[in-house]
């Protein structure tokens, strides 16, 4: 059985990816999902999750050079208000 990758202190807190990816999903669930119920053009839908957890973008500069456009296009403008909180919780994570 494969084990997690190994955690390395950034800053004050450490998230594995899996960790992260349950972060994520919770920050869609309590606070995404009440508002905005297409999840075809989700922020997290399920392959921007992939690209952020792939990538690891902790600036909106690098989330707009890592992820590609055409998932960006297609994501509603509106949950862009978001992607602050997406990028602490990336900002938390081991390498």
């Amino acid at each position: 059985m494969p084990s997690a990758p190994a955690p390395v202190q950034v800053g004050k807190s450490v998230l594995s990816s899996t960790e992260a990816r349950q972060k994520l999903l919770e920050l869609y669930k309590n606070k995404i999902l009440p508002k905005f119920l297409n999840h075809d053009k989700g922020i997290l839908r399920k392959e921007m999750l992939e690209a952020i957890l792939r990538n690891l973008p902790t600036t909106p500069e690098e989330f707009r050079e890592f992820i590609p456009l055409k998932f960006r296009e297609v994501t509603d403008p509106k949950q862009m208000q978001f992607l602050p909180n997406i990028l602490e919780i990336i900002k938390e994570v081991a390498e």
